[in-house]
């Protein structure tokens, strides 16, 4: 029973997703998405910056200072257990700290004003580490092993409080 309500819910979330996804619109520069353009608790959206399976990732403007802004995708409010598996991970995730995990800045975890759930963390410059690896073309065995501890410091921490990705 369990299996079912979590298969159930996991169709939802993909239904609401590609819903949101015919709505949204992408040029050759940047990637424009339902929230691009707008302002949600004093952040000014502008580009889409990727998406997931419940939220995009949008880069924000609040009080001069530029962030990454993690919208809960508009369809899925109803779901009230979508919204508190989004709520539940941002509150997780604002205790983690240091040098191998993003910054977090603010969030505001309910629906109020018309405006959906989001989180608010710092903007990463640089590139991604898929592009790091398409220009490095080949890593050695220091740059693999320094790679992997940092990877493992940062789920470590994820793991000590609860949070993990699935």
């Amino acid at each position: 029973e369990l299996a079912a309500k979590q298969a159930h819910k996991q169709l939802l979330c993909e239904q609401a997703l590609i819903a949101d996804l015919e709505r949204q619109s992408c040029d050759s520069r940047r990637m424009v998405g339902r929230f691009s353009g707008s302002t949600i608790d004093g952040y000014q959206v502008h580009e889409l910056m990727g998406r997931g399976g419940v939220a995009e990732v949008y880069r924000a403007t609040h009080k001069s200072r530029e962030v990454a802004l993690k919208v809960f995708i508009g369809s899925l409010i109803g779901d009230g257990s979508c919204v508190s598996d989004f709520a539940r991970c941002a509150q997780r995730a604002a205790v983690l700290g240091g040098r191998h995990v993003v910054g977090f800045e603010d969030d505001s975890l309910t629906a109020h004003h018309g405006t959906a759930p989001y989180v608010a963390s710092e903007l990463l410059r640089g590139a991604d580490l898929g592009t790091y690896l398409l220009a490095r073309r080949r890593l050695d065995s220091e740059d693999v092993a320094t790679l992997l501890d940092q990877l493992a410091q940062a789920l470590g921490q994820a793991h000590a409080v609860g949070l993990w990705h699935g």
